[in-house]
């Protein structure tokens, strides 16, 4: 990649900078994909918290 970007795009950047650049990204998706579950967790756990009181309620 480095090797075709320096002859073929004329841009010199190393394998380094590369593989630090798409690590980089990848625990990006790891923490937004964690805050996605966690939402998406609580949101369910609203849902249960709703029907149980919905349930109560007709009960009174």
């Amino acid at each position: 990649m480095s090797g075709w970007l320096r002859e073929d795009q004329s841009i010199d950047i190393s394998y380094e900078t590369i593989y630090q650049h798409i690590w980089s990204d990848k625990k990006m998706v790891v923490i937004y994909s964690n805050i996605y579950v966690g939402k998406v967790k609580l949101i369910n756990h609203v849902v249960r918290i709703n029907k149980l009181a919905e349930g109560l309620l007709r009960t009174v």
